[in-house]
């Protein structure tokens, strides 16, 4: 058991748990107002929850391609797997904290939460003033969009991570929440509760999984993940087709915890993979392109998601459940166009402890 948690240890640089620190006050501060902004803008400002979805897209960031320099390349995907674990580490306190804040009846309650959101990008950003800007490949001053562009495969990966996002994430971060309040009439500590468990279950399961995918195909841990996300899907519809109160808050924290799980996976793979695809003076431009994957995700998700919620909101979750079936067969299709050198997670290769009198 001790061997087994100590080759957890991602043994990364400095700058990374630096960063990754910075990152953790970051999402407790999103943590605090993600699950509540559309309970927000429908139950207290009194805005429909279609034209709350289209005010909820405009939200969304990364930092990519800063970690990606920074890290080895074999512990990338340890690297990234961490920084999925301290995200939703913050969330996790963050949704819980929030949960206890937030009330309906107490309007004055939500600015609470939007201060201590603004408070926390301030601290992040002074975080970021203590990590060094990494060394630049010698050729990352070359290249273009118009190369970018060039590789088929690629633009299809980001594509494929595009529709992930706007049809399971930006779905169960942004809508189960209000989904939960106003359709299976869960309390806001309830709702609360249930953001974080997603989180609690990516810092429990983030590292075994991410050691776990080492060697192993990539797309299939894709693939694997889109029908954990469509079973996760299926299961809030049910909470919202057959249940209520108590028993619809335990059905939905089961539907988060599982897919946690699958999140996992996507936070083990989808970034290292978009970094291995890419050529080393264009390393930059592949991540924004990656990076942007996620924004437009969330701002289809929310949009389109907010107004199903309000004209069908049983039928948002198996349609969305459908297409990542969809997505997931999508994955299983591409790998066949993936070069064979990427196709796999890398071991994380360490190197062996030096015994004393072996040199020389």
């Amino acid at each position: 058991m001790r061997s087994y948690l100590k080759s957890l240890d991602p043994r990364l640089p400095r700058e990374v748990y630096v960063l990754q620190a910075g990152g953790l006050l970051n999402a407790f501060g999103n943590g605090v107002v993600l699950p509540f902004l559309f309970i927000y803008l429908h139950n207290v400002r009194g805005i429909s929850l279609g034209v709350a979805g289209l005010a909820a897209a405009t939200q969304s960031a990364a930092a990519l391609a800063l970690l990606a320099g920074l890290t080895p390349p074999a512990r990338r995907s340890p690297a990234y797997a961490l920084q999925r674990l301290t995200m939703n580490l913050g969330a996790a306190v963050g949704g819980l904290t929030a949960g206890l804040v937030a009330s309906v009846a107490h309007p004055s309650t939500f600015t609470i939460l939007f201060v201590v959101n603004c408070a926390t990008f301030v601290a992040y950003a002074l975080v970021l003033l203590r990590v060094r800007t990494p060394e630049l490949h010698p050729e990352r001053a070359g290249g273009s969009w118009r190369a970018v562009a060039r590789n088929r495969t690629f633009l299809a990966y980001t594509a494929l991570n595009a529709a992930f996002m706007a049809s399971a994430i930006s779905l169960m971060i942004e809508l189960l929440p209000a989904f939960g309040k106003n359709v299976t009439h869960v309390s806001e500590r309830e709702v609360g509760a249930i953001f974080a468990l997603d989180a609690v279950g990516i810092v429990l399961f983030q590292l075994p999984v991410a050691k776990l995918v080492e060697g192993r195909r990539r797309m299939r841990g894709l693939a694997l993940m889109g029908v954990v996300w469509a079973a996760s899907l299926l299961a809030v519809w049910a909470a919202g087709a057959w249940t209520t109160e108590t028993v619809a808050f335990a059905v939905l924290a089961g539907a988060m915890l599982v897919f946690a799980i699958g999140e996992c996976l996507h936070g083990a793979i989808h970034a290292p993979l978009a970094v291995d695809l890419a050529p080393p003076n264009l390393v930059g431009r592949y991540l924004a392109l990656s990076s942007l994957s996620w924004q437009v995700g969330w701002i289809v998700g929310p949009a389109a998601g907010g107004f199903a919620l309000q004209h069908a909101p049983l039928l948002l979750w198996p349609v969305a459940a459908a297409v990542n079936v969809g997505c997931a067969a999508g994955a299983l299709t591409l790998e066949r166009r993936l070069p064979d050198r990427v196709r796999l997670t890398p071991h994380d290769v360490r190197p062996e402890p030096l015994v004393a009198g072996s040199a020389g």
